[in-house]
């Protein structure tokens, strides 16, 4: 009995031995997450298969080539130019070939189409730029069904950049895998 006496005291005097902290360690309270300064973005490109909401999550690394129909493709930048600005958009080839090339009109405010800047006879939609936690996404698609992506498959790494012209601290790049695999 004085044993279990003994041990009780102990346990109950014995710093560190509670769960609780230590009372006399000042703790820092959580941060209020409703006041707290949203860290803007670095510059990134996101890349996920036939599901354009997957763009809110983290992206993909593996683009399952069979199964997808296309790859919707995210820049996220931490700000962007007002009015009307051009993105350019490239898709290399494992063996570093360029595979697709595309200048892309967006802006921040509701705009209807705009007079093509090489002549062509017809206007040119300009596509909205997404407003996201830290600042702004520049979405864009790459059809993978029905293409010579899956009629002629390379499997391997293909690297996605994209860039706001004129720009370069507004640019990203990223390599996905695209697999051969179900």
């Amino acid at each position: 009995m004085r044993l279990a006496w003994g041990i009780l005291l102990v346990l109950a005097f014995a710093p560190g031995c509670r769960n609780s902290t230590n009372p006399y360690v000042p703790q820092e309270s959580p941060p209020d997450l409703a006041t707290a300064p949203v860290t803007p973005l670095a510059p990134k490109v996101k890349v996920v298969a036939n599901d354009p909401t997957k763009l809110n999550g983290p992206g993909e690394s593996i683009i399952k080539m069979p199964s997808t129909r296309e790859m919707y493709l995210r820049l996220e930048l931490p700000s962007v130019p007002n009015g009307v600005f051009w993105v350019t958009l490239k898709f290399f080839t494992p063996n570093g070939g360029l595979y697709e090339l595309r200048h892309i009109p967006y802006s921040t405010t509701p705009t209807g189409p705009i007079p093509s800047p090489d002549g062509v006879p017809h206007p040119i939609d300009v596509l909205p730029v997404v407003p996201i936690s830290g600042g702004y996404g520049i979405d864009s698609l790459i059809m993978v069904g029905g293409t010579n992506l899956m009629r002629r498959p390379d499997p391997g790494l293909w690297k996605v950049s994209m860039a706001v012209d004129g720009s370069a601290s507004l640019a990203a790049e990223t390599i996905v895998e695209m697999g051969l695999m179900p």
